[in-house]
């Protein structure tokens, strides 16, 4: 069961970017629910012309995973673009679970972008992005968990969105050469990032036995790259991401049939980092070595008392793919002098933020009666802190995006134990953060995308709540850290060609 957990982190992360990069599309239709934005914009919606109105079919390595649903319009002032794209996946016989993505992007006459909905929706939780673009500068919302963040940022230049230069091309013509460069607003991320669209020469393509005169489109945006193939009059024909995800144009009936998706366990399999030998044991190594091998430029290996990279070297004759080198050494905790409550550094990890809401009174209740029993002593706390955690939240595949939506339901998968954990552990006044990357499970057969913490008690320590390890035992490798919107970073990790493992020791 814990090894099903896992494989929402990846799956989440994935599906997210491929919609997004994907969205040029658009989409309308009776199941979206209601988006509201901009007054200004939904006092055009009458004024709206669809130029692009397509539907596909959502494919990893051949499986079918959901659809996607899109449309692009030319509005009074601009354009809008409207997708909505659903993901389902079996996780036993006769039960599926499913996750909607659905956004709104609003561009001017220059197609720069102006305001923009994103509302990813998991089970019961929901998750909502909205932007707007006013001279130089744009303001964000978030809102989830019953708790809404503002922030603003300065901008600089053209902004545009993600399938501006998609719908450039498609209203202008595409034209073999050419070349768009610019900064975006790439939801996933939350983050401004550089994108580049190039578009290739005609050739042919063949789907279901048919060969259609087709140009490639070259599209790159914070790290992650597609190509879609694109009919003369702009119609999306194919679309192929990272690691084997495809998007496939169809008709409505076909689009949406989902009698037939892949099980959770399958998806596992295919999704997981593959190494040229097992690791046995993994619960009880104390040391690995591990070698990545075929990693994009963009992909960097963050460094910590306990995990080092040794060495990174480009492959020759690999366009430019590099092989990393690292090594973990899970920490003893009796070697050095750990810190008693309360701990007053790293207050950016005391504080609570919209998915570890350790303000809230039931969560610093449970943490006050965890340190009843506790004392000032920060091990004992954290030992404490995940035997509540094993005693009171159950393992099971929900999806929840905060720490009370956790405690709410009392379960989730990896992601949610790692929210709630991180709140009671900064109710009690201990530094802790949460951590994305790879772990090799029990009964694994290669390395799997996961999510946990680390505490600081004098050194920053891992501690996996959904396995209840402290330390974590040492296959625990670290890729990204930070809330939903900065793991997208391990996105980078996926495009590799294995892991060697060069070194294991036990316990």
């Amino acid at each position: 069961m814990k090894n099903l957990l896992i494989y929402k982190k990846i799956l989440l992360l994935m599906v997210t970017c491929v919609f997004i990069l994907s969205c040029s599309k658009g989409s309308n239709n009776e199941s979206v629910e209601p988006i509201q934005t901009k007054s200004e914009h939904n006092e055009q919606s009458s004024d709206l012309k669809i130029f692009s109105d397509q539907w596909f079919g959502f494919y990893f390595k051949g499986n079918k995973l959901g659809y996607l649903h899109s449309i692009g319009a030319r509005m009074s002032g601009g354009y809008m673009c409207k997708s909505y794209g659903v993901v389902s996946m079996q996780t036993e016989p006769g039960i599926s679970q499913q996750t909607s993505i659905s956004e709104q992007v609003y561009m001017d006459n220059n197609y720069n972008l102006t305001g923009f909905t994103y509302v990813l929706n998991a089970g019961a939780n929901r998750i909502s992005l909205t932007g707007s673009v006013d001279g130089k500068t744009m303001q964000t919302v978030i809102e989830t968990g019953g708790k809404t963040e503002v922030s603003r940022e300065d901008i600089s230049g053209p902004l545009f969105s993600s399938v501006s230069f998609k719908i450039k091309s498609i209203r202008e013509g595409i034209k073999p050469g050419t070349k768009y460069d610019g900064n975006v607003y790439f939801q996933p991320m939350k983050k401004i990032a550089a994108m580049s669209v190039r578009v290739g020469d005609e050739g042919e393509i063949e789907i279901s036995g048919k060969k259609l005169k087709v140009f490639p489109v070259y599209e790159e945006i914070g790290g992650f790259k597609s190509t879609s193939w694109v009919s003369a009059n702009g119609d999306i024909i194919k679309e192929e991401s990272f690691e084997g995800f495809e998007l496939i144009a169809d008709n409505e009936n076909n689009a949406k049939r989902l009698d037939s998706t892949m099980h959770a366990g399958q998806f596992l399999k295919l999704a997981q980092v593959k190494t040229d030998k097992e690791i046995e044991e993994p619960s009880r190594t104390n040391t690995i070595k591990i070698q990545f091998c075929g990693l994009g430029n963009k992909a960097k290996i963050p460094e910590r008392d306990y995990q080092t990279v040794s060495s990174e070297e480009y492959e020759s004759g690999s366009g430019g793919k590099k092989s990393v080198t690292v090594e973990i050494v899970k920490p003893k905790v009796g070697t050095f002098k750990t810190l008693v409550l309360p701990i007053t550094f790293y207050q950016q990890y005391l504080k609570p933020t919209q998915f570890i809401q350790s303000d809230n009174e039931k969560i610093k209740k449970i943490a006050a009666d965890i340190l009843g029993k506790s004392g000032n002593d920060s091990v004992r706390f954290i030992r404490s802190g995940l035997e509540w955690q094993k005693d009171n939240i159950g393992t099971s595949m929900t999806e929840n995006f905060t720490a009370l939506d956790t405690l709410k339901s009392g379960e989730g998968e990896c992601q949610s134990n790692a929210n709630l954990f991180s709140a009671i552990m900064r109710a009690g006044s201990v530094p802790c953060r949460i951590v994305t990357g790879i772990v090799y499970p029990e009964e694994g057969s290669g390395f799997m995308y996961h999510a946990w913490c680390e505490v600081y008690i004098g050194k920053w320590i891992a501690v996996d709540p959904t396995f209840k390890q402290f330390p974590a035992d040492a296959t625990h490798v670290i890729l990204a850290d930070g809330d939903i919107f900065s793991q997208i970073g391990i996105i980078n990790f996926i495009d590799n060609s294995g892991i060697k493992v060069l070194k294991v020791s036990y316990d």
